[in-house]
């Protein structure tokens, strides 16, 4: 049986309480208290992955090659969305009991904070800071773009580590996909379809999954179409899927836009992330000039539609591009409670 952190010291005070009569009074409260205090290191210092009353660190869980990655702001409303999604992650059977759960955050992330995550799902889970350092040789002073929430770059920062600094992190390198969430994401049901019943993993002859490509707005894009095709020329790249590279050449002549994938949701094959024509790639967006993901704000939503059609497949045996939605994804805040409570006052009519 798989208990909950806040039941251990519940569990302690039982054992103690039984030993209580055999010991010194005295004693047995240091007993328990230096027992407790050593346990909740343990959970700390090993990335925070529980498992009833023995931890266990990630290396433990190697077993499972699939696991859902989440970054978590350091904002008490996204705690709050997330208790919805995880609690619907396993209700609606999306994942199994085992499946690993990876939280990535800020490094100002208040332990207290991952007591509290820990308490919202019995799968296993585990911290790791997330890099939204800026990349060696970027001039901070330079092309500050104030239109940015409060001036900051806090945006760009995370969208260039899921561009390129996510499939350099240790904490990915075990697995062989992750299903990446946003803290406010929601699956209100089950899956209908065939695809639905691997995740978080997709079937071998995939690379990668989300829904889209659907058009773009026509914001954050300058420069990025002439940025890729440059690139291409540059590199001696022809596009592996050129129907879904026709279709981004299309949109940027015919609407001066370019198609983006739901990346709220999505499926990827970490060996394919990790393979040097795609890093190439995707350090050429975020460590090096012109630094287009920092300076202009490129997003993954369109980047994922690039490198899909530069380096991704259609109709083989291997790095297919499965393009599809899961009936019972929803995005957006609030909308995962809102279900639940729902579903709740359903039940009490």
């Amino acid at each position: 049986q798989i208990f909950a952190i806040d039941n251990i010291s519940a569990q302690f005070t039982k054992i103690m309480a039984i030993l209580s009569p055999f010991l010194r009074p005295k004693r047995a409260k240091i007993i328990f208290k230096m027992t407790f205090a050593a346990l909740v290191l343990s959970v700390y210092l090993n990335g925070g992955v529980r498992r009833g009353l023995n931890l266990i660190t990630i290396e433990d869980v190697k077993v499972e090659k699939h696991a859902v990655a989440i970054f978590v702001p350091d904002h008490d409303d996204d705690l709050d969305d997330l208790k919805f999604n995880l609690r619907a992650l396993r209700e609606n059977e999306i994942i199994k009991a085992e499946t690993p759960i990876v939280i990535f955050h800020e490094s100002s992330f208040p332990v207290e904070k991952k007591w509290e995550i820990m308490k919202w799902t019995l799968n296993p889970v585990s911290f790791h800071v997330a890099d939204l350092s800026f990349p060696e040789g970027f001039e901070i002073a330079e092309n500050i773009d104030e239109t940015q929430p409060n001036g900051k770059w806090a945006y760009s920062l995370i969208q260039r580590f899921w561009i390129s600094g996510v499939w350099k992190h240790p904490a990915i390198r075990q697995f062989e996909t992750i299903m990446r969430i946003h803290s406010d994401s929601c699956f209100v049901q089950a899956g209908i379809d065939v695809e639905d019943i691997h995740l978080p993993a997709i079937r071998g002859r995939y690379i990668y999954r989300s829904n889209g490509p659907s058009t773009g707005v026509d914001a954050w894009i300058d420069g990025l179409y002439d940025f890729t095709y440059d690139y291409m020329s540059s590199n001696g790249i022809t596009p592996s899927h050129p129907e879904m590279w026709e279709r981004i050449k299309n949109m940027w002549i015919e609407e001066g836009t370019l198609p983006v994938f739901d990346t709220s949701f999505e499926v990827n094959r970490v060996a394919f992330f990790q393979r040097r024509d795609v890093m190439m790639w995707h350090n050429a967006l975020t460590e090096y000039e012109p630094y287009g993901v920092l300076r202009n704000r490129w997003g993954d939503a369109q980047i994922r539609v690039l490198t899909m059609a530069l380096f991704g497949t259609k109709d083989s045996l291997q790095d297919n591009v499965l393009m599809k939605d899961h009936h019972g994804y929803r995005h957006g805040k609030g909308i995962c409670a809102e279900h639940f409570f729902a579903k709740g006052s359903s039940r009490a009519g």
